[in-house]
């Protein structure tokens, strides 16, 4: 290949390069059968490892493998692991799409006997631990499956193929229960070493015969995007001791992944427990109320063996690693596996000011640390695709790695989500959570998380030209924003999560949410209108306009008040941040009144020593909107602060990455003062917390985060 730049001059050409086709359609899978254990376990059904033996004549000069397994799977040939994924392949909603992986298994194989094995996880197709997210309820729900096609091109052009179906046997592997959400039970004596060692025999263990298992209902698709890799490791940088038999290892930063364990022999089980942050004892707190069951925690049985461990269906979200063990004489050290889907950097950051490059880092980080095939909102307690955080952070995303090939794969789990009324819930993928008719309490339409699906279609044009993304998924963005008019006939999104978690605020912000629905409600058809003339689609880029002008004109009158220079949502609660910024970053403020907007900004932030005052929806516009309308200054005050609330905060307490909001921090203070007639009572409440406050005249007030006086008279 060459190019030629605008005065039709040639580049030189191109190094050679090649590429392959793997399966493409069913007759390609022609003879491929899923298989799956045949198991009489009840409940939870140990991991099983499958195999088969195969002979070839002679060494094949091209050899591949196409595996397909919902959930997760590592393939094995003749002894070893085949390829560096892991937690592969990646989620999807499994009744629309089921993804293969492709390996290059050239050399694996050799002339003569050769055996080809997989491991099966659960993943989120087959969760069977009861979560607030219905996983084990979900529609899909089986036991692990595989389907697996060995292709061996012979020197003379003979092609033979090794597949999946029910000669293939099976056996108990040494994982006995796994969960991506709650961790996995490995016992070392269902151990089998070499068990795709064609030189190996097991006189004393039975293979049984594995069973056709039903196809997955989703189209079975190939995985474009990067896999998910151990990306590094990291060793400790502390250890404490908080009681006989258990020790706290510190990493010193938050990081996605798991622990490598080694162990010295011993017959006891050794637990070990994930979390970001410590109890007052020194002890890992990995408290929840989202799975009934714990959360983040491995145990491994080494059964009298010294054994090197990691886990392989699972990936956790710590900082701190709890290890717990009754042998006195084990000797037990971990290391941390870094791992998240392997997306390359393209871009970085540096400057003179130290809080904004440590701010940076702590984006990237984050970023990655949320990337294992989805977008993810958290890599410890959820591990969901909240279509909120991916918007958030898709722009930073796309600046800073190689995303294409990724957000590609998340639009077509946003597409295989969306119902025909057009609404998707706000977890992508899902189960039955998040729609109109779902049971939990966060339902669909929330256009300022749903926007993640116009968004994400826009930057891939946007950045690489990709029109093919606007084309493929512009019927159904179309089908969204009509659900949004149907649904809002007066043009305002009621409903939706509001500027999420803004400071000394738990989560839901008081203004309400309307506001920020509408505004995106708006986006969405500003959105529209743009790809629309992409697409060259004229007439409903002109009809989307109109819709974007009405919607304009709506908000405006509901939610504007020039008298007094700010936005408000209902109810109104006096001045707030968020809804003015997202206002002016949308571009909903009439062009005569965005200075008085502006000053009344700025005059807030001046009242509050230049703290921001906003949640996630507002902070996404803050900086932009400030540096837009001529308030660096302001803005560089803001993010090099280091008093709560702040990033700078956040690092000075040791944070590494960004969270959700700001975290509590403080002391609860309580003073007093009475004389014989009147009494005054005085509270501060510290950071994202609420308190119960009982007062002498017999009140019981819950009070927010902030300083209180109360006054009254003695009866």
């Amino acid at each position: 290949m060459r190019w030629y730049d605008g005065q039709g001059v040639a580049a030189p050409w191109s190094a050679w390069s090649w590429w392959e086709m793997g399966p493409i359609d069913e007759m390609d899978w022609s003879g491929v059968e899923w298989i799956g254990a045949n198991s009489t376990h009840e409940g939870l059904v140990p991991a099983p490892l499958l195999r088969a033996e195969f002979s070839v004549p002679e060494m094949p000069i091209r050899a591949r493998a196409y595996v397909s397994a919902p959930g997760t799977a590592a393939l094995h040939v003749n002894g070893q692991q085949v390829g560096t994924a892991v937690l592969d392949p990646a989620a999807t909603r499994f009744d629309r799409t089921v993804l293969f992986s492709s390996y290059d298994i050239d050399g694996a194989v050799v002339p003569g006997r050769n055996l080809v094995g997989i491991v099966l996880g659960r993943g989120k197709y087959a969760e069977a631990r009861e979560s607030v997210w219905l996983w084990h309820e979900a529609p899909w729900w089986d036991q692990p499956k595989a389907l697996v096609m060995l292709r061996l091109e012979c020197a003379d052009g003979f092609v033979r193929h090794v597949c999946s179906d029910p000669a293939w046997e099976w056996i108990d592997g040494p994982v006995r229960a796994d969960s991506l959400l709650g961790g996995e039970e490995f016992d070392a004596s269902y151990k089998r070493d070499g068990w795709t060692d064609p030189t190996q025999t097991y006189g004393d263990v039975k293979w049984q015969s594995t069973q056709r298992a039903a196809a997955p209902a989703g189209e079975l698709r190939a995985q474009r995007q990067q896999p998910i890799r151990v990306i590094g490791t990291l060793p400790p940088v502390g250890r404490t001791t908080p009681r006989p038999g258990t020790s706290v290892v510190d990493f010193g930063r938050q990081l996605a992944g798991w622990v490598r364990l080694e162990t010295t022999a011993t017959d006891q089980t050794i637990t070990v427990a994930y979390g970001e942050k410590l109890l007052p004892g020194g002890l890992v707190d990995i408290e929840q109320n989202f799975i009934q069951a714990r959360m983040q925690v491995d145990t491994v049985r080494p059964a009298g063996r010294s054994l090197t461990h990691e886990p392989r269906f699972s990936y956790k979200g710590f900082r701190y690693v709890q290890i717990d063990c009754a042998d006195p004489a084990a000797d037990i050290t971990v290391e941390a596996r870094l791992a998240h889907t392997d997306v390359a950097s393209i871009a970085d950051f540096r400057c003179s000011e130290p809080l904004l490059n440590q701010i940076h880092e702590a984006s990237r980080r984050s970023i990655l640390e949320n990337l294992h095939g989805i977008s993810t909102d958290t890599p410890i307690y959820e591990k969901n695709g909240w279509t909120g955080d991916a918007y958030l952070s898709l722009y930073p995303s796309m600046i800073n790695f190689d995303m294409p090939r990724f957000y590609t794969k998340w639009l077509q789990d946003i597409a295989d989500c969306q119902r025909p009324t057009g609404e998707f819930p706000s977890i992508i993928p899902a189960a039955e959570w998040g729609y109109t008719d779902s049971t939990n309490r966060v339902k669909a339409p929330i256009p300022a998380w749903d926007i993640a699906y116009a968004e994400i279609a826009w930057a891939l044009y946007w950045y690489h030209g990709d029109v093919r993304v606007l084309d493929d998924h512009y019927p159904r963005l179309r089908r969204y924003l009509q659900f949004l008019v149907d649904r809002y006939p007066d043009l305002i999104a009621t409903g939706g999560l509001g500027d999420w978690h803004p400071p000394y605020i738990r989560r839901l912000c008081p203004e309400g949410h309307a506001l920020y629905s509408t505004a995106y409600f708006f986006h969405w058809a500003v959105l529209l209108a743009k790809i629309a003339r992409v697409l060259g689609k004229a007439t409903e880029a002109d009809g989307w306009s109109r819709l974007a002008a009405r919607i304009y004109a709506a908000f405006n009158k509901v939610f504007g008040r020039p008298v007094d220079g700010q936005y408000a949502g209902e109810p109104r609660v006096g001045y707030r941040q968020a809804p003015n910024v997202v206002a002016l970053g949308l571009g909903l403020v009439p062009e005569e009144q965005q200075a008085h907007i502006i000053d009344a900004l700025i005059a807030d932030l001046k009242r509050r020593e230049h703290h921001l005052d906003t949640g996630s929806y507002g902070t996404r516009f803050l900086f932009e909107v400030l540096t837009r309308y001529g308030h660096v200054d302001d803005a560089f005050d803001i993010l090099t602060r280091t008093d709560h609330p702040s990033y700078g905060y956040w690092f000075a307490r040791g944070e590494s990455t960004l969270w959700e909001g700001c975290t509590p921090q403080g002391d609860v203070e309580v003073a007093w003062e009475q004389s014989s007639a009147a009494w005054q009572t005085m509270v501060t409440v510290p950071a994202n917390t609420s308190a119960e406050l009982h007062l002498p005249d017999g009140r019981a007030l819950t009070v927010e985060a902030r300083h209180h006086t109360f006054q009254g008279q003695h009866r």
